[in-house]
């Protein structure tokens, strides 16, 4: 009966091992740290100014906080955030939380976020509607990550806008 059990167990192990399953001793490559089974994730909130094209501030530009199904903001449960600048042309979105900020092509070594952007607009259409990828923002790590957390980043992207014509 062990003899059958231990055959069992061999061709089981066997045919995960084929799967891509393996066990988990509780650290990863025998000892460099924690086996962990997750996604990365990275905390942020966009802050910014809105400017018109001479440089006086814009109130009340609609500012939306958007990218793929790897975004979320928990306090709205949606993958955007929409968020009005004050009267000195400032916003500050939600934290949110995303994958990755940034990507890297398997065969470059250029960042690319093409999904992930900050879009302006003007609901009284007096200035033309505007946007920028995170992949050009300036990134200010404002706390260190541990494990699959990286830590939480602001990010800034002020925007001058042009008035239509």
């Amino acid at each position: 009966m062990k003899k059958r059990k231990l055959i069992v167990e061999r061709i089981l192990s066997g045919i995960f091992t084929l799967l891509g399953f393996a066990s988990c001793s509780g650290t990863v490559g025998g000892g460099d740290g924690p086996c962990e089974y997750g996604c990365p994730n990275v905390k942020f909130q966009v802050k910014g100014t809105v400017t018109s094209d001479i440089g006086d501030p814009l109130k009340d530009i609609q500012v939306i906080i958007k990218g793929d199904n790897g975004m979320y903001f928990e306090t709205k449960g949606t993958i955007a955030d929409t968020v009005y600048t004050n009267e000195k042309g400032e916003y500050l979105s939600d934290e949110g939380s995303v994958i990755s900020l940034e990507s890297k092509s398997e065969n470059s070594e250029v960042t690319t976020t093409p999904t992930q952007k900050v879009v302006f607009r003007d609901e009284e259409d007096t200035y033309k509607s505007d946007s920028t990828a995170f992949i050009n923002m300036s990134k200010k790590q404002v706390e260190k990550g541990s494990g699959w957390y990286n830590g939480k980043y602001i990010l800034k992207a002020d925007k001058q806008l042009k008035k239509n014509k």
